[in-house]
């Protein structure tokens, strides 16, 4: 018995997804963690949220995966957007790749749209667009290029905590129970005044509460 296999254009591995017309990395803005995080071209940089598993199938579609989110890139069909998700199996979160010189075309499965910079903007944050394919356009092409995944720990726990040097920390002046009540830097001591709570949020950062 014999299957047909599709031949990978770029091998399983983590990359940078880089603009050949910007010299950008395709990044989630903000690092962000949630669903819907916007998906924009940023300058290079060793970071995990510029980073994308690459993972081919059998039957020729590709999953790009977030390095610091574990979501996967997902066109928003609606607004021609590019976004992060959680994984559906949809097919506007799937892909093909194009090899055209030393650079690729990204495709979508699902309308078979083309990856692109919009109006071929230069700038840190500028959204990355469905547009029609065009084999000649410079905005639509991009470069692979291996790098590997860092671990990133997370340094601050949950908890509560003094912000300060040591000697000298934030202190609820007086305190005070109502708005508006000022934060002053005082000497360190054990009191609930000089304590805040630390919470986690969905994005990565933290909501900060007075004790």
């Amino acid at each position: 018995i014999f299957s047909k296999i599709n031949v990978a254009v770029v091998e399983d591995g983590t990359y940078q997804i880089q603009s050949s017309l910007t010299g950008k990395n395709l990044g989630v803005a903000n690092n962000g963690l949630y669903i819907g995080a916007s998906i924009v071209q940023m300058t290079s940089a060793d970071a995990n949220n510029q980073k994308w598993h690459l993972e081919n199938s059998l039957d020729g579609k590709v999953r790009l995966v977030s390095v610091s989110s574990g979501k996967v890139l997902d066109l928003n069909v609606s607004n021609g957007k590019y976004v992060q998700w959680e994984d559906a199996a949809n097919e506007n979160q799937r892909w093909y790749i194009e090899k055209v010189g030393d650079s690729y075309y990204i495709r979508n499965h699902v309308n078979h749209s083309a990856m692109g910079i919009r109006d071929n903007a230069m700038a840190d944050g500028d959204y990355v667009i469905s547009m029609d394919f065009n084999a000649n356009a410079e905005n639509q092409k991009w470069k692979f290029i291996e790098t590997e995944a860092h671990e990133e720990i997370n340094l601050l726990e949950e908890g509560k905590y003094t912000i300060g040097n040591g000697s000298q920390v934030v202190d609820i002046y007086d305190t005070g129970y109502g708005d508006g009540v000022q934060a002053i830097t005082y000497k360190a001591t054990s009191q609930n005044n000089q304590l805040f709570s630390f919470e986690k949020q969905e994005d990565g950062n933290y909501k900060i509460t007075a004790v």
